[in-house]
C-alpha cells in the first residue's frame, strides 16, 4: 500500500553488511561489493551522503565466495551508509540525511531469560525495547530472521495508514534480493562453488521470479517481467567444476559395469550347473548310474577348465554396487548443471544457493558405509582363512549364499546410516528457515560427528586392526600357493581404496564442515570417488580368473559358445 506522505525510513534497510549474530542474522543500513544496498517493502535505497565511509577489516564473514567480488580475507573493506526512500521521491541528495541509529538486536532467547519481555514475536511493539539515546527515543522494529528482534531507534515516529506498513511493491518492477528472506543475488563461480541465478520469491514479492543480470556488477535483480534466463554462468571456472566430474564418473560407471556383467555370467552358468546337477540328483538310480556312464567325460572337462565360481569374486560384484550407485548419482547431477537444469529444492553441494540439502550428504555417507564396512567384512574373511593356514586347519571359501547375507547385512547398514542422518538433516533445514540457528548448529554437530564416528571411525580402526593382527601373528608366511595370491590380492585392493576413497572422503567432510573457507574440497573430493573404482578395477584384473571372465566379455566369447 502506497502513501502519499511516506518519508525515508532505515527501517526498512535489509542489506546483510557486518550482519552475522549469534542466534542469526539481523539487518543493517550499510553495504559494500558483497552486500549490495536493499530496501524491503518497495522502497528505494539512497546513499547519504553526510555520513562518512567506514572502514573496517572484513575478517572471515565474507568466506571464501568473496574472491568472486575481489574482496580478500583480514583486509579493509568500505562500507557505504544509505537509507531507504520511497521511489517517487526527488532525486536530490541534499533531501537525504539519517534519523536512526545503526541497527541493533536482541535474540529472542535472552528476551524470554527476562521477566519483563512477554511476548517474543513482537517485542518492540510492546514498548519492551527502551532507546537510550535523547535525540533519537523511539524504536522502529526492522524486518528480521531467525532469534533476533532488530530494531533502530530514530528521532521520529512513522505513523503508517490504517495500522498497516506502507510499502510499493506495485509500483516496482525489480527487487535485489532472490528470496523472502532478502538473501542478495549473486553472480559468478569458483571452482566448486556455482551460484544459480535464479528467483524464488515468495508472499508480497512473488511476482519477482524473472532474473535480470545488473551490468557491470556481480549481481542480478528479480523482476516482475522479462525472458527465461539460464540458471548457471557457464564460465571456465564452471566448466573445470563441472567437466572433468562427468568425465571420471563415465569411465568409472563403465569400468564397474564391465567388472559386473563380467562376472555375473559366469555365476549364472555356475547356478544353472547347480540346478543341473541337483536334477540329476533327484532321478532314479538307473537313470542317474545310465547318465554317470554316458557323460562322464563330459562333467570332467567342465571341471578342469571352468573351476566353480568362487564367494571371493561376488565380493567384487558388491563392492562395485555403491560405486556405480555413487557415479550414477554424479553423472546425472553435474550433467544436469551442464544443459542447464536446475532444481532449487534438489542440487548438489556445490550449487550456493543458501539452500540446505540433506540428501547428497546423506547420500554420499551411505555409499561410504557400504564400501568401508565391505571392505572389514572381506579383510575378515582373509584373517580366518590366514590363521587356519597357520593351524593347518581346513577352511574352506566363504559360501555364495554366506557373501551375499554378508553384503546384504552391510548395505541394511548403510539404508539405516542414510535414513537417519537425513532425517536429522531434514530437521535441521526445518529449524534453519525457521530462524532456530542455535538447535540447528546443534544438530549440525550430532549429525557430522555421529555419521563420522559410524561411517568411518568404526571401519578404519577394525580394518586396521585386522591387518596388524595378520602383520604381528605372522599368518602372511603360512600361506601359500594360490592362497598366498588371494590374500596379496585382496590387499592390495584394500590398500588402493583407502588410500583413494579416504582422502576423498575427507576432503568432502572438510569442505562440508568449511563451507566459507574449503567448499571448493568437495568437488575435488568427488573426483576421487570416481577415481578409486577406476584403479579398483585395473588391480581386479591382475586376478587371473576374473581377468578370464573380462576378456570373454569383451570378445563376446560367450556368444560364439551358445552358437557351438
Amino acid at each position: 500500500m502506497a502513501s502519499s506522505d511516506a518519508r525515508c525510513d532505515e527501517s526498512k534497510c535489509v542489506s546483510y553488511a557486518l550482519s552475522n549474530g549469534l542466534y542469526g542474522y539481523y539487518f543493517t543500513c550499510y553495504s559494500d561489493n558483497l552486500y549490495p544496498m536493499q530496501c524491503a517493502h518497495g522502497y528505494t535505497p539512497r546513499i547519504v551522503d553526510a555520513e562518512p565511509i567506514l572502514t573496517l577489516f572484513s575478517g572471515g564473514q565474507l568466506g571464501s565466495t568473496a574472491e568472486i567480488w575481489g574482496t580478500e580475507f583480514h583486509k579493509l573493506v568500505p562500507y557505504q551508509y544509505y537509507t531507504c526512500c520511497p521511489p517517487d521521491l526527488p532525486p536530490n541528495n541534499s533531501i537525504v540525511s539519517r534519523h536512526c541509529s545503526n541497527s541493533l538486536s536482541i535474540s529472542i532467547n535472552d528476551a524470554n531469560n527476562d521477566a519483563k519481555y512477554v511476548d517474543e514475536t513482537d517485542l518492540i511493539h510492546n514498548s519492551t525495547i527502551i532507546c537510550e539515546e535523547e535525540t533519537r527515543p523511539y524504536p522502529r522494529k526492522m524486518a528480521n530472521w531467525g532469534k533476533m528482534e532488530s530494531f533502530v531507534c530514530c528521532d521520529s515516529i512513522v505513523e503508517h495508514t490504517n495500522n498497516k506498513t506502507t510499502d510499493f511493491v506495485e509500483e516496482t518492477e525489480c527487487v535485489p534480493f532472490s528470496d523472502e528472506y532478502y538473501r542478495p543475488s549473486t553472480v559468478g563461480n569458483l571452482y566448486g562453488i556455482i551460484h544459480p541465478i535464479s528467483c524464488n520469491n515468495k508472499g508480497i514479492y512473488s511476482e519477482f521470479q524473472f532474473p535480470r543480470i545488473v551490468e557491470e556488477t556481480y549481481h542480478y535483480e528479480c523482476c516482475k517481467t522479462g525472458s527465461k534466463t539460464p540458471p548457471f554462468l557457464q564460465d571456465a571456472k564452471f566448466k573445470w567444476s563441472i567437466y572433468p566430474q562427468i568425465a571420471v564418473s563415465i569411465i568409472s560407471m563403465i569400468s564397474c559395469m564391465i567388472l559386473i556383467i563380467a562376472l555375473l555370467i559366469p555365476l549364472r552358468l555356475h547356478a544353472r550347473n547347480i540346478y543341473k546337477e541337483s536334477t540329476n540328483a533327484n532321478t532314479s538310480t538307473n537313470t542317474r548310474l545310465h547318465v554317470n556312464r554316458s557323460r562322464p567325460t563330459n562333467t570332467n572337462t567342465n571341471a578342469s577348465t571352468d573351476p566353480p565360481f568362487g564367494g571371493y569374486n561376488l565380493y567384487l560384484i558388491y563392492l562395485a554396487i555403491p560405486d556405480i550407485i555413487l557415479n550414477t548419482y554424479l553423472l546425472g547431477m553435474y550433467s544436469s548443471y551442464a544443459n542447464q537444469k536446475y532444481n532449487h529444492h534438489f542440487s548438489g553441494v556445490i550449487i550456493r544457493d543458501w539452500i540446505i540439502k540433506p540428501f547428497e550428504g546423506a547420500f554420499v555417507i551411505a555409499c561410504s558405509t557400504a564400501n568401508l564396512y565391505l571392505n572389514c567384512v572381506i579383510s575378515y574373511e582373509v584373517l580366518i582363512l590366514l590363521r587356519n593356514s597357520y593351524h593347518t586347519t581346513r577352511c574352506d571359501p566363504p559360501s555364495l549364499v554366506k557373501v551375499t547375507l554378508q553384503a546384504a547385512s552391510v548395505y541394511s547398514v548403510a539404508i539405516l546410516v542414510f535414513v537417519i542422518h537425513y532425517v536429522i538433516g531434514r530437521k535441521q533445514y526445518k529449524l534453519y528457515y525457521q530462524g532456530n540457528f542455535d538447535t540447528y548448529l546443534y544438530l549440525r554437530d550430532v549429525n557430522l560427528y555421529w555419521s563420522l564416528v559410524v561411517t568411518y571411525i568404526f571401519p578404519i580402526i577394525f580394518f586396521c586392526y585386522v591387518w596388524i593382527t595378520i602383520w604381528f601373528c605372522g599368518y602372511m608366511p603360512s600361506a601359500t600357493g594360490r592362497m598366498k595370491e588371494l590374500v596379496w590380492y585382496f590387499f592390495r585392493i584394500c590398500i588402493i581404496f583407502y588410500a583413494i576413497w579416504l582422502p576423498g572422503m575427507a576432503l568432502i567432510v572438510i569442505g562440508a564442515v568449511k563451507k566459507s573457507d574449503f567448499a571448493n574440497y568437495i568437488c575435488i573430493g568427488y573426483l576421487f570417488c570416481g577415481i578409486q573404482p577406476i584403479v579398483s578395477t585395473c588391480m581386479v584384473m591382475t586376478k587371473s580368473d576374473v581377468r578370464k571372465y573380462t576378456r570373454d566379455l569383451i570378445t563376446l566369447s560367450y556368444v560364439r559358445t551358445a552358437k557351438d
